[in-house]
């Protein structure tokens, strides 16, 4: 078991028009961090809705949040 790595907030700033490939996802799925939350910036309808079911199934031990602008994200993760 890896030991998790500590960091206060995590942001996530997806491209338009990009998808996350297999092993990108796998990458970051063994990458297991103690986070006070994590936010996550995409730009399309599609990436929205699949980021939101992703994170549904696939559950944190803190707080995930996905925004449609930087601004909005950075506000949300300075507040916890």
């Amino acid at each position: 078991m890896r030991k998790k790595d500590l960091v206060e907030r995590i942001l996530m700033v997806g491209a338009s028009h990009t998808s996350i490939t297999p092993e990108a996802r796998k990458i970051a799925e063994s990458n297991v961090f103690d986070a006070k939350g994590e936010a996550i910036v995409v730009r399309t309808l599609p990436q929205r809705i699949i980021a939101n079911f992703y994170y549904m199934v696939k559950r944190k031990s803190y707080p995930v949040k996905v925004f449609n602008a930087e601004e909005g994200a950075i506000k949300w993760l300075n507040k916890l």
